[in-house]
């Protein structure tokens, strides 16, 4: 939730100076990653959205994290963004061996190292499940 500030080029905690700079891509103070905006009234505060905003932002934090573009700062989080990462490495490099499985063996083959016969194990594994 954004709530309002005195000087809006002060962040709060645990928020950097390049969380307000709105010329940033993916700021944590961003109103598109945070659609909800408290109003303080004399009489009371006050929580706004707009629904198509709210329905937006699901998809733009959603993309966020998928694509491990987020900053994270939990261990769950990265962990989760470690395993997307691991999972989009594995299906490209599945797509490379399909597109030349005869060069990349001979290739790996060559390198003669523990991380290339780590990788075709894998590879291996993943192509008997």
């Amino acid at each position: 939730m954004l709530s309002p500030r005195s000087d809006f080029l002060v962040p709060p905690q645990p928020y950097s100076s390049s969380d307000v700079y709105p010329w940033r891509f993916n700021r944590g103070l961003s109103y598109i990653r945070r659609p909800l905006l408290k109003v303080e009234h004399t009489s009371g505060d006050e929580l706004i959205w707009g629904n198509r905003h709210l329905y937006h932002s699901h998809g733009y934090l959603f993309d966020l994290i998928v694509t491990s573009r987020i900053f994270a700062q939990s261990a769950k989080m990265r962990e989760l963004i470690g395993k997307f990462n691991r999972e989009r490495g594995d299906t490209f490099n599945d797509d490379v061996a399909k597109v030349r499985p005869v060069v990349l063996a001979a290739d790996l083959v060559l390198a003669n190292d523990k991380r290339a016969r780590r990788y075709i194990e894998a590879y291996r594994q993943r192509q008997k499940q």
